[in-house]
């Protein structure tokens, strides 16, 4: 068929040991011989800012692979104009677990820009338990310290661990570690450093933890009107001068992200502020995720 493989293995320094996947070039063929998905590296990247250029590269050896996926309609023919390709995305492939990314250079725009906040997406899936996965130090301490009383430790250690392993991140302080005056409000999950921006990151999940009962319209304003509100009070008396916070909200579901976006949008400004919301979508086997401990 024409199809010119390259098989690339990597082993990089985040304790997971080496992977490898593949990339498959198509040379010329038909649409209607190309099935469901085509990878290729993103021409995209050339276009964006050389500094986001390097990064990318940088994160190539800890792990990140930059790919674009593009999918057609195996039915698409010239005389159909209707079907449009799905858009272009970035995916970290790892022995723990797999992340796709839509907006990745999106990402690193809004925690550079101050005055820019927003609503991003990824998915997440895993490939082993959380005890069974090999985590970084900077997760692992966050796993052991002492936290301020929470019971979603495993989201937050994933959290920290996603950021690093697509973003380079670096943790600066965990939760007990931030100074804030007055004390008493509302305080972030974490600090981290993205790319030489210093992160406030906030933590939460958004599940229906009842059977048949659909998490609504209403439980994600609430939802995010609380974080973001509380967000808003932790930079007011923080003593750390991070540069934003990022509301990192784990989803259980596609229906509850296009909800939680859809609440999004209905958001007063002066509530979103500046504050980046990642809702990372999870797709199987995350239990472990809404489980509290």
């Amino acid at each position: 068929m024409g199809l010119d493989s390259l098989r690339l293995r990597h082993g990089g320094p985040v304790g997971s040991g080496s992977f490898r996947f593949l990339i498959t070039r198509l040379a010329r063929l038909p649409r209607e011989s190309c099935g469901q998905c085509i990878v290729s590296p993103p021409s995209s990247l050339y276009r964006k800012k050389r500094t986001f250029s390097r990064n990318c590269r940088n994160i190539g050896r800890v792990n990140t692979v930059a790919l674009v996926a593009q999918t057609y309609n195996h039915t698409l023919n010239k005389s159909d104009e209707s079907a449009v390709p799905a858009a272009s995305c970035n995916m970290y492939i790892g022995d723990d677990f797999s992340v796709r990314i839509r907006q990745w250079f999106r990402f690193l725009a809004c925690i550079e820009d101050n005055k820019v906040g927003g609503v991003l997406h990824c998915d997440f899936t895993p490939h082993r338990k959380l005890t069974d996965m090999s985590l970084s130090g900077d997760a692992t301490k966050m796993r052991d310290v002492p936290n301020a009383g929470g019971s979603s430790v495993g989201s937050e250690v994933l959290s920290l661990e996603l950021l690093r392993r697509c973003f380079k991140a670096k943790l600066i302080k965990t939760e007990m570690e931030v100074e804030y005056f007055p004390e008493g409000g509302s305080i972030t999950d974490y600090v981290c450093d993205v790319f030489g921006s210093k992160l406030g990151v906030s933590v939460t999940r958004a599940r229906s933890y009842f059977r048949d009962v659909t998490f609504s319209l209403d439980d994600a304003s609430r939802l995010l009107n609380k974080k973001l509100r509380g967000i808003n009070q932790a930079n007011r008396n923080s003593l750390e001068n991070w540069h934003k916070q990022v509301l990192h909200v784990w989803s259980a579901g596609n229906d509850i992200t296009n909800t939680l976006v859809q609440a999004f949008h209905h958001l007063e400004p002066e509530v979103v502020s500046n504050t980046v919301v990642l809702i990372t979508t999870t797709t199987t086997a995350c239990d472990f995720i809404y489980i509290n401990g």
